[in-house]
């Protein structure tokens, strides 16, 4: 078959590789990748090295030299590697996703920057592929089959140049020395499909059915094809101008309808890349770039001693995929407990773990880092995380494999919590019970709790406008206590806070506290009642706090008398039952004589002691008592002269009653008539007179009314009917 083709140069062919140093091999080289079958995503591509647990990388090849990776899919599945300084791509790229075989060139170290991030993709569930890793020194490449060398030319000649240049050229023997080269005898399936795969154009190839190389002149040659050089040199394969005509045993790809001698002319072999590795016959006019193998029974390249591969299978699965990545919940405090809450979705269902905690100056950008030992689905934040930002990282896990790491939200900044209110330590508290938050130490002892160790405790006493502070530095445990210095009497509000640098917590809920180191104060003195006629009255003397009840806490001797105050008995002295703040006792007069004045009462020190022994002390304030015996006195006033016509519904007669001092219980009833005029006849009070009579004169006004007869009537104030 007869085509143009153009002068194009390429090398691409890469297997496993040696270190050539000196002409000298050394055969420690390696190929690290996993091994047996791999789990893989059908989703999207996934890093093999984060998948399988093993970074893929070459060892052993001379530092400066340049190697040849060919990274290969058999069977189901692709790969990718990203673009690296100094790696070169001879075969695929970067970016396209669907890539069976990459072929790249560098030096060690940059070959494995990119094939340390390889990764692959399975196709459908279920399907395998299996992924082989393949390096050689140089930029040849070596069939681990014959343990032969392969390169490609950079020149494209015609056969008869090729031939010539491929018997001129050498490499490296494993033994010292050097081996020649020959255009390709391909023998096997094997071979042919190695070469395809590393082949990106149509190039020569060592076969020829010209009588002038094969020595065979049957039928003018024409169909006698052979391999001319190498270990095969004179090996007849092919006895026909057939597709199907190969000679038994061996092996040969012609394509459809060649080898043909189209023209009469076409007595050399070309490997068409262009079409799947098949063969084609060609004349000497064309140009292609040509296949040179190195190696034979008794020489073997050098390359081919230091190759290297390594492959796994992987297998395509539905692997767990990351559903949500919320903030770790619990308070964001040190000291607190945080608490992982990714989720993943899959089936099975997908268990969390690879737990990692991570922190961070700022929530967003920055660097995280992991802490160390924090590798559980809980993490308690530690002092010197105080100020930073917390996340977690974990993987969804079940029989197919696992998700891609799964980073959480971040918390806010850690901070430090609230410790538990103050609570007066039980040394301090005097008082009568311990929830009476009550004591007459004034310098008080307060038991202190939820600290983190490392802070400072400051303790703030507030009373109005005044503060007073206790400090613990650099607490040595979470429960401590603080001693204030002196606190003066009153109600003070005690608070907390703990303290690292410049953070803080919020201040603790307020502990009241009363300072009591003084005796009751007497606060208000009454007779009850105030104004009474009666010789026995209760007296009422209320303190500014509770005071005791007990046998020799109250003392009558403390009350005293001014003013009418001769033949008076002090009894009943005791707390009053409703109010435990006030003193009840009883003052009877033992005279039988009518008596009038005021009596005046002040309590002296000691009439009553407080819940610590403290006796009150003197009242500043008196209370005075009003005995009134006397009977009021009245006159009448207004009656009219005879006779009037006054006294009828339409026509009232107005009188007025004018008492000795003010009174109270005056009714329309307390008043009777008698007379032959006095039939129906009404009396009428005057509301607002009764309210006014408080206020000398003390008058009353009274309307008569109602009356229906003619005659004289009497008016008259029932006795006892009022009271003063």
């Amino acid at each position: 078959m007869s085509r143009f083709v153009a002068a194009i140069a390429s090398v691409f062919l890469a297997f496993t590789s040696v270190i050539l140093a000196g002409g000298v091999a050394y055969a420690a080289t390696s190929v690290t990748l996993a091994s047996g079958n791999q789990n893989f995503n059908t989703a999207a591509f996934t890093s093999i090295a984060t998948q399988t647990g093993v970074t893929p990388a070459v060892a052993g090849y001379e530092a400066a030299g340049t190697i040849r990776v060919t990274l290969t899919v058999t069977g189901s599945g692709y790969i990718l590697i990203p673009t690296k300084s100094g790696v070169t791509f001879v075969t695929g790229n970067s970016s396209t996703t669907t890539q069976q075989t990459i072929i790249i060139t560098g030096t060690q170290t940059a070959v494995n920057s990119a094939i340390a991030e390889m990764s692959y993709k399975a196709v459908t569930s279920g399907a395998t592929g299996v992924v082989k890793v393949e390096v050689s020194a140089g930029s040849g490449a070596v069939y681990s089959t014959n343990n032969h060398y392969y390169e490609v030319t950079t020149t494209t000649t015609n056969w008869t140049t090729a031939r010539s240049n491929a018997l001129a050229k050498t490499v490296a023997s494993s033994t010292g020395g050097t081996c020649a080269g020959y255009l390709a005898t391909i023998t096997s399936a094997g071979e042919n499909q190695f070469i395809l795969t590393r082949a990106t154009s149509d190039s020569w190839i060592g076969a020829s059915d010209d009588p002038f190389y094969t020595g065979d002149g049957s039928n003018g040659g024409e169909g006698q094809w052979y391999w001319i050089d190498g270990p095969e040199a004179g090996t007849k394969f092919t006895y026909a101008n057939s597709q199907t005509a190969t000679v038994s045993g061996k092996y040969a790809n012609w394509a459809s309808g060649e080898p043909n001698a189209w023209s009469g002319s076409e007595s050399y072999a070309e490997f068409y890349s262009s079409n799947n590795g098949l063969w084609n016959d060609l004349n000497n006019s064309n140009y292609l770039v040509s296949v040179v193998e190195y190696g034979t029974s008794t020489c073997t390249p050098a390359a081919a001693a230091g190759a290297a591969s390594a492959s796994f299978t992987a297998v395509g699965v539905i692997l767990p995929t990351v559903s949500t990545t919320p903030v770790p919940s619990g308070s964001q405090f040190v000291g607190s407990t945080l608490t992982h809450g990714n989720t993943f979705s899959g089936s099975p269902t997908p268990t969390a773990g690879s737990f990692q905690w991570q922190s961070n100056t700022v929530s967003s950008g920055g660097t995280w880092t992991n802490i160390p030992g924090a590798t559980n689905s809980t993490y308690s934040p530690t002092l010197d995380m105080m100020g930073k930002f917390i996340r977690v990282q974990s993987v969804g896990t079940n029989s197919n494999g696992s998700s891609p790491v799964a980073s959480s939200s971040p918390t806010g900044a850690i901070g430090l919590a609230t410790p538990t209110a103050p609570d007066l330590q039980s040394g301090s508290d005097t008082g009568s019970t311990n929830s009476d938050n009550v004591t007459n130490d004034n310098t008080p002892t307060f038991d202190l709790a939820g600290y983190v160790v490392g802070t400072d405790v400051i303790v703030t006493a507030t009373k109005g406008a005044t503060t007073v502070t206790c400090q613990v530095l650099l607490t040595t445990g979470a429960n401590q206590n603080c001693t204030f210095a002196a606190l003066a009497d009153g109600t003070w509000a005690i608070t907390a806070i703990q303290r690292k640098d410049s953070t803080s917590s919020s201040s603790t809920t307020a502990y009241n506290v009363t300072i009591d180191t003084a005796g009751p104060t007497v606060t208000g003195i009454q007779f009850v009642p105030s104004l009474t006629k009666n010789h026995t009255v209760s007296v009422e003397v209320t303190f500014n706090e509770p005071i005791l009840n007990t046998a020799g806490t109250l003392s009558q001797d403390a009350i005293e008398l001014t003013g009418i105050s001769s033949g008076w008995t002090v009894s009943a002295l005791t707390r009053d039952a409703s109010n435990t703040s006030k003193a009840v006792f009883t003052l009877t007069q033992s005279g039988a004589l009518v008596f009038e004045g005021d009596l005046t009462l002040r309590a002296t020190a000691g009439l009553a002691q407080d819940q610590f022994g403290q006796q009150s002390a003197s009242s500043l304030i008196t209370a005075t008592g009003n005995f009134d015996e006397t009977r009021p006195t009245a006159n009448w006033g207004g009656a009219p002269a005879d006779p009037t016509r006054a006294g009828q519904t339409s026509n009232k007669q107005a009188l007025t009653i004018t008492f000795s001092e003010p009174i109270r219980g005056l009714a329309t009833t307390d008043f009777t008539f008698t007379g032959a005029g006095s039939t129906g006849c009404a009396a009428e009070i005057s509301a607002s007179s009764i309210a006014q009579n408080a206020v000398s004169p003390h008058v009353i006004n009274v309307n008569i009314t109602s009356c229906t007869a003619s005659g004289l009537v009497n008016v008259t104030r029932t006795a006892d009917s009022v009271h003063d």
